[in-house]
């Protein structure tokens, strides 16, 4: 007479254990990615502003003007947070 269509859906597969885990590897991927791109931007924000002020200490706009104390500060907290950024990465990388 015609073709008959099914009216009922397809039952449910069950989760495997291969299904838990690839979830959680694939939350723990998109983490990592997350957290290299944060890295990432804020690295390259420190590099800006080191090489602003390392510029700025090697061709001073007035040869009357040396090196003050805010610069010395600045490139101070920019070169902490290098550093900082260098121990947590390697933190990340060995406990992971």
């Amino acid at each position: 007479m015609g073709k008959e269509y099914r009216t009922t859906p397809e039952p449910p597969e069950e989760p495997t254990e291969r299904s838990f885990t690839d979830a959680d590897e694939s939350v723990t991927a998109v983490r990592r990615g997350a957290w290299v791109a944060t890295s990432s931007l804020f690295g390259l924000a420190f590099l800006v502003v080191a090489l602003m002020q390392v510029t700025r200490l090697v061709a001073t706009s007035s040869p009357y003007d040396g090196f003050g104390l805010v610069d010395g500060f600045v490139i101070g907290v920019v070169v902490l947070a290098f550093i900082a950024g260098l121990v947590i990465g390697r933190r990340e990388l060995a406990a992971g």
